[in-house]
C-alpha cells in the first residue's frame, strides 16, 4: 500500500488521465464495434433489397403450386367418389345379373 507521502496531485493527475485513457480506448472499442455491426446491417439490407424480387417470385410461384395442388386434391377426392360409385353400380349389376342367371 502506498505511503500517504506518495500521493500528491500530480499523482492523482496521473492515475484520472490513464483511467480516462483506458475508459476512452474501450469506448473507442465499441464504437469501432457498433459501426461494424451497423456497416454490416447495411450489407445485409441491401442483399435482401437484391435478393427481395427473386423471393417474391417464388412466393409468387410457390403459392401458384399450392393451389395447383388444391385444385389436384380436388380433382382426386371426386375422382374417387365417382369410382366409389362405379364400384356400387358394377357391383349391383353384377348382383342383378347373378339373380336372373340363378332366378
Amino acid at each position: 500500500m502506498k505511503s500517504l507521502s506518495n500521493i500528491t496531485n500530480e499523482n492523482i493527475k496521473d492515475q484520472l488521465n490513464e483511467y480516462h485513457l483506458m475508459v476512452s480506448e474501450i469506448l473507442t472499442g465499441i464504437d469501432t464495434e457498433v459501426t461494424a455491426l451497423k456497416n454490416g446491417q447495411l450489407k445485409v439490407d441491401r442483399r435482401l433489397d437484391d435478393l427481395d424480387p427473386a423471393v417474391l417470385q417464388t412466393k409468387i410461384e410457390i403459392a401458384g403450386i399450392k393451389e395447383s395442388l388444391r385444385i389436384l386434391e380436388k380433382e382426386v377426392v371426386s375422382l374417387m367418389a365417382k369410382v366409389d360409385q362405379l364400384k356400387e353400380f358394377a357391383e349391383n349389376g353384377f348382383n342383378l345379373v347373378l339373380r336372373r342367371i340363378n332366378g
